[in-house]
């Protein structure tokens, strides 16, 4: 009888060794040679998202606590578009956007950011889309969902349901 793998559901990986590996990983020659930084307090399920992400991308993936860590603000992108993955579990529009200002106002344009585990009931996307944040994972967001977000996104593409998108044209994104 072979050993049961234990399964992470946060992440859609098993786990051997205390190392996640997902069912089919990728080769570091599908790598687009961008960098992602997730970034926030729950380092467990933070570093699980970040093995995830550079296993079905490639791409080389970095978990901060904060936004204002010197290795994110410090750091050379060296050609290399960059993702900032902010955690937004338990914060509200006000604490998203002084915690974001500073590096919002500095970023590159080929730069983008992106929030995850937004409560849907917060009604921050408006107002995040018109300071530049270009996705948002839900709470109840499969990881399916995160994956193919993060490619769309590091593509140049926005991560709106059709909701947020038809709310900001009809209305602006002017608050």
């Amino acid at each position: 009888m072979l050993p049961v793998q234990p399964y992470c559901l946060a992440t859609g990986c098993f786990w051997i060794m205390n190392c996640p590996i997902s069912q089919e990983p990728k080769s570091p020659e599908g790598s687009t040679g961008n960098v992602v930084y997730v970034i926030g307090p729950r380092r467990i399920q933070n570093e699980a998202i970040a093995s995830c992400l550079e296993r079905e991308t490639g791409d080389q993936c970095f978990v901060l606590g904060d936004i204002n860590h010197k290795e994110l603000n410090g750091q050379e992108d060296h050609g290399r578009q960059r993702l900032v993955l902010l955690d937004c579990q338990g914060k509200d529009q006000k604490n998203v956007l002084a915690e974001l200002g500073p590096y919002l106002r500095q970023k590159r344009s080929g730069n983008h950011v992106a929030l995850f585990n937004v409560s849907r009931d917060l009604g921050i996307e408006k107002r995040c889309v018109a300071e530049g944040i270009r996705g948002f994972f839900y709470e109840e967001d499969q990881l399916e969902n995160l994956l193919k977000g993060v490619r769309a996104v590091l593509d140049g593409d926005w991560w709106l349901s059709r909701e947020v998108m038809i709310k900001c044209i009809l209305e602006g994104t002017d608050e």
